[in-house]
């Protein structure tokens, strides 16, 4: 009898932990700046746009402003995180794309984990993190993108 209200008792304290909604982390923001030397407002919001339509598989779906004369796109995208006990857990973004004379800054917000049809907050900072860090690379591909020069070589 002792052996079953302990294995009723660990069953419990297991299921416990995997019942609670973890508390949303606030609001969270990655923002990163990159200076562009030689090239203008145009040059660097022409490539920017370049580098979303090549970078992200439909920039149709993807971009929802473009604003040449404030220098200035709006998009949504998607990475990943890994948590522990499901694997990898996609989380949608958005991304704000700022020009202006030999300046490029991305910002990136509004972040929700989506699994299995469902969607959540962040819970925590090791996701977090994560997509900070996924996030960080893709903006210092985009600063290595603007820094090459044109290639018309066709």
């Amino acid at each position: 009898m002792k052996q079953i209200k302990f294995i009723l008792a660990c069953i419990a304290l297991m299921t416990s932990g995997c019942l609670t909604v973890p508390e949303p982390l606030s609001p969270r923001t990655i923002q990163k700046t990159y200076d562009v030397p030689g090239l203008s407002q145009k040059q660097i919001y022409d490539k920017s746009l370049e580098w979303m339509a090549k970078t992200f598989v439909s920039s149709k779906e993807v971009i929802d402003l473009k604003d040449s004369d404030n220098g200035k796109i709006i998009g949504h995208g998607v990475t990943t995180f890994t948590q522990s006990v499901s694997g990898p857990i996609n989380c949608r973004y958005t991304i704000i794309i700022d020009v202006k004379k030999e300046k490029v800054r991305l910002t990136f917000q509004s972040f929700t984990g989506f699994f299995l049809e469902g969607e959540f907050p962040l819970s925590n900072m090791n996701q977090f993190n994560q997509i900070e860090h996924n996030l960080i690379v893709l903006s210092e591909n985009l600063a290595t993108t603007l820094k090459k020069p044109a290639e018309n070589n066709w």
